[in-house]
Parts: structure tokens; C-alpha cells; sequence
């Protein structure tokens, strides 16, 4: 959508890839707290945004068919300019480079993208799923294809809240965290011009749950309509994720991008302390089974630990000034030294490759974070001294919610965990 970005946004520069961990998903509803005033509003030198943006929200991946059950009617259209009216239920599929519905051709040779769009409402039923907006489908292959929600960005937040808080916790913690979703979401937005979306609807990016009717995520995302986040006039990539455990992470230490000083932590975080993620138990894996997931790891990401075949030591090789670990060193039976960012030795430890026989660890096997010491003893390697759940970068939930149930404003939350970013309202 180059044309919507250039009508609302003026330019501004890329943030950093993303990797994104979620509190459980739950919905909740608690009495609407007053709006939220930022601390100021966007200067001459701020990116401006005329309007409120759309999102583009991809729901699907290599999809094979889809079914809408509702509205009654929708209308499709096919570029460059075919338009149909269809009665529901659609039952839509790919093949042989066209369109088909229930079987029957739509469009058998048209182009590789349908926009949907209901008639009568605004809510599209997709796969047993409300969508507020638009539905495109994008194909990526003759049969297959990706389902991509167009959607504004202050009726896309409340899903995203509703996935990522829990029921329960306080309205200041929504508050907090519609700032930061929605902070994320905009920088997401700024930074792919060529990709036909933006974010993804998992913890890869931020999940979303689609039409949200969960009246304390709405009214939190109401209340901080447009309030962002930012640093030196640019919108920043807030991340957040479930528990830091005590301390955080810069995005370069986690993901090995670069990221301005407010997503640096600048001193440890108590406010998680006994919360539920906050420690976990000893894990202990086989050797061989963790050599095999490391192995396959280097090899899909195409990294030399792709040649492992057993390891010989496995250690800590550097921690940041709040003694959270930054960097592992896996040394093999030759002696080579395979030095991994703290986040990427998480997901390699965690990695499945059905291929290779590798299911995805049992539940209570996984790491959830990448704050943890780590021993080989035998054929056997100990996970000890965990500390809380997701990359650490950002914002704390736990540590956001517990704040917010003592009193502390959602804006001081913000400046806690976003030290030195800025806040005002961007539209």
C-alpha cells in the first residue's frame, strides 16, 4: 500500500526484525479509566501522521482454501478491475493460477490478489473467526495463497490487547500496553513498503485476535488514541514481552539489531518478583536430542553449528552489566567454538524439524526465556536458575501489571521500561 503511506505518513526511518513473546491470551473486562494525556503532542520535527493508518495484519500463511460464513453478501474484487457480488457461505480456493468458489470458477485467470470486503457490516467471518475491515488474498504459488486483514490500526489494537493481557489484570496495564502495541505496530508499518503486510497476527509480531468486543481492551485502546512512543521524532519498535525475570535485554543483544536507547534496559526490574513466570525449574534434556535441534537449527538458518555432531562443552560466553546472559558458546568434539546470541540458542535448543524427527519439546521442556545457566554433565545438559518467560526486550507485562495494581500511572510504566523515549500523540 505505497499510496495509503505516502497520503498518511511522512518518511521515516526502518526499525529493526522483530521476535515478539505474549502473555497467554485472555479477555476480560474492568470499569474505563480516564484518557490518557501524553506528555506532549508531536512537534513540526515529529513524523507526522495526518490520519489514522491502516494495518495490514497477515492471518494466513500458504493457505490452501478459506471459508467465510457472514456477512450475507461480500463483495470481491480482482485486479485490475473485475468486481463480483457473492452470497455467503464462500468456500475459496487457488488453482491453476486462478480463483475458485465452492469448486467454480470466480476469476480462472485473473489476477494473484482478491480484496473482500462485506456488505451490510464491517465484520468478515473467516475461518469461524470475526475480522473487522478488509480480507486480501495474495497468491504465492498457483494453489496457495496468504490472508492478509486490512484493517485500521485503533480497531486492530483491541484484538491485539485482548491476546496479550490476561483478564484480570489492572486497566493500567492495558493502557501501557495499547501504547506499546501500538508504537510497535506503526514502526512495523513504516518499515515494509514492498511486503503486502505488515505484522503477523502470532508472537512473531504481536498476536491478534480479530474483532475484539472485550469493552477493557477498548476502551484502554480509546482512551490513548494516537498516544506513541518515540525517540528523537521517530516512532520506536516497542517491544514487550511476557517476564523479564529481573532484567532485560537490548534488541542487539537479543536479536542482533539495532535499536535506539529506550529499548536498552537501564536498570534491573523488580516488578515481576513471584510473579508466575518469574522462575522455573531445573530443565535437564539428553545431549544427543539437543546436539540433533542445534544441529538442524545452523542448518536451516545456514550457520556452521549446522555441522554438530556432539558437543564437548556448553557455557555462558558473555552476560550484560544486569548479568543476564547475551552470548552461549556450544564447542564441539573438534574444539571449534559456536558463539550464538542468547535469544537464537533459546529457539535452536527449542527447535523442531519434522523432517529430521524432531517434534517440538513437550511443554514443560521448553525454555522459555533465554535467562538461565547452563551445564553439561555426561550425556545429559541442565537448564538451572531460569528466570522469566520471552526475549526480555521492552516492556514487562508482568511487571507492567504489577505496577499498575500499586497505583503507578500507565505513562510512568512507559518511561520505566522506555526510559528516555518520549511520549505524545501522533494523530
Amino acid at each position: 500500500m505505497p499510496s495509503v503511506r505516502r497520503q498518511f505518513l511522512s518518511p521515516i526511518a526502518a526499525m529493526a526484525l522483530l521476535l515478539c513473546s505474549c502473555a497467554p491470551n485472555q479477555c476480560g473486562h474492568r470499569p474505563p479509566a480516564a484518557p490518557i494525556e501524553p506528555s506532549q503532542t508531536a512537534t513540526s520535527d515529529s513524523p507526522k501522521i495526518v490520519n489514522e493508518p491502516t494495518i495490514r495484519v497477515r492471518i494466513g500463511r500458504q493457505s490452501q482454501r478459506l471459508t467465510i460464513e457472514g456477512p450475507d453478501r461480500v463483495t470481491i474484487k480482482a485486479e485490475p478491475d473485475q468486481t463480483v457480488i457473492v452470497p455467503t457461505p464462500l468456500d475459496l480456493a487457488r488453482g491453476h493460477g486462478g480463483w475458485y468458489n465452492h469448486g467454480r470458477a470466480l476469476f480462472p485467470s485473473a489476477s494473484d490478489r482478491l480484496e473482500l470486503q462485506p456488505l451490510g457490516g464491517n465484520i468478515l467471518n473467516v475461518d469461524n473467526r470475526p475480522y473487522p475491515g478488509r480480507i486480501v488474498l495474495t497468491a504465492v504459488s498457483p494453489s496457495a495463497f496468504d490472508v492478509i486483514n486490512h484493517v485500521k490500526l485503533e480497531t486492530y489494537l483491541p484484538g491485539v490487547l485482548e491476546r496479550e493481557l490476561y483478564d484480570r489484570w489492572h486497566v493500567g496495564a492495558y493502557q501501557a500496553q495499547a501504547v506499546a502495541a501500538r508504537s510497535y505496530a506503526l514502526a512495523c508499518l513504516f518499515e515494509t513498503p514492498h511486503r503486502a503486510h505488515d505484522v503477523e497476527d502470532t508472537q512473531a509480531s504481536q498476536a491478534y485476535a480479530g474483532f475484539s468486543n472485550n469493552s477493557k481492551a477498548r476502551q484502554a485502546v480509546l482512551d490513548t488514541r494516537g498516544v506513541v512512543l518515540s525517540y528523537r521524532d521517530r516512532v520506536i519498535k516497542a517491544y514487550y514481552s511476557s517476564t523479564c525475570g529481573g532484567a532485560g535485554l537490548s534488541p542487539t543483544e537479543a536479536f542482533g539489531v539495532n535499536g535506539p536507547p529506550p529499548l536498552s534496559p537501564h536498570q534491573p526490574c523488580r516488578w515481576c518478583d513471584g510473579t508466575k513466570h518469574d522462575r522455573w525449574s531445573t530443565i535437564t534434556r539428553p545431549r544427543s536430542t539437543l546436539e540433533k535441534r542445534l544441529a538442524a537449527y545452523g542448518r536451516f538458518h545456514r550457520l556452521p553449528i549446522k555441522d554438530l555432531t556432539r558437543i564437548k562443552g556448553i557455557a555462558i560466553a558473555e552476560r550484560n552489566r544486569f548479568d543476564r546472559p547475551t552470548r552461549f558458546v556450544v564447542t564441539d568434539q573438534s574444539g571449534k567454538r559456536h558463539l550464538l546470541r542468547a535469544e537464537s540458542f533459546r529457539h535452536a535448543c527449542n527447535w523442531s524439524d519434522p523432517s529430521a524427527g524432531l517434534s517440538p519439546p513437550p511443554h514443560r521442556m521448553r525454555l522459555g526465556s533465554s535467562f538461565f545457566n547452563v551445564t553439561l554433565t555426561g550425556n545429559r545438559v541442565s537448564f538451572t536458575d531460569g528466570r522469566g518467560l520471552g526475549h526480555g526486550v521492552g516492556l514487562c507485562q508482568f511487571g507492567a501489571n504489577r505496577m499498575a495494581a500499586q497505583g503507578t500511572d500507565p505513562m510512568d510504566i512507559l518511561r520505566f521500561y522506555y526510559h528516555g523515549a518520549s511520549i505524545e500523540r501522533a494523530y
